[in-house]
């Protein structure tokens, strides 16, 4: 997720967009033309479950929208999908902190071992209710030894992106280790 706008008033991050359903558009409709292209039964099942990629790529891609409005005192969360989009709206005191969360990851780790990045550091950046409900804002695993460097001094990405939307809401920022 990326800030899109930061004025004194406004606050809007957004994560996704068109891209997603057009790559898997283009990735259906490229498949589909492969398998009537050509006449092998392999290059039919391949065509086949590209074309389920895109369709999947099409019907589950979505980009995710906060906003927050400081004269109206309202927070804003919009998720869109083709199949539909769900929309919630808070009050703005109603968030409690920021968390950057983070953990080292292993090759024992679930996500190292499917990554081919190998081991590293793993971040999260949530912006928690009240209720205690926790809305992710940003997600990464990085193996770069500047960016980790960067992160355990304090001065990494998802701090700056953090403390740039807690100064906006006026929250503190907590960091969790998973």
């Amino acid at each position: 997720m990326e800030i899109t706008e930061l004025t004194a008033e406004q606050l809007h991050l957004q994560e996704g967009g068109l891209a997603g359903i057009l790559i898997g558009a283009a990735l259906f409709i490229g498949a589909v033309i492969w398998a009537v292209e050509v006449d092998l039964a392999t290059t039919r099942t391949v065509a086949a479950v590209l074309a389920i990629v895109g369709v999947l790529l099409v019907f589950f891609g979505s980009w995710v929208k906060i906003s927050a409005n400081k004269v109206s005192g309202q927070l804003f969360r919009q998720v869109k999908r083709l199949s539909g989009k769900t929309e919630l709206r808070r009050a703005i005191t109603d968030v409690s902190h920021l968390e950057v969360r983070w953990k080292w990851a292993t090759q024992t780790d679930r996500e190292a071992a499917e990554s081919t990045t190998g081991p590293g550091l793993i971040t999260e950046v949530a912006m928690v209710l009240k209720d205690g409900e926790g809305w992710l804002l940003a997600y990464k695993k990085t193996s770069d030894e500047s960016e980790i460097s960067a992160f355990v001094g304090g001065k990494g990405e998802q701090y700056q992106f953090a403390g740039q939307i807690s100064q906006f809401l006026g929250v503190a920022v907590r960091e969790v280790k998973l």
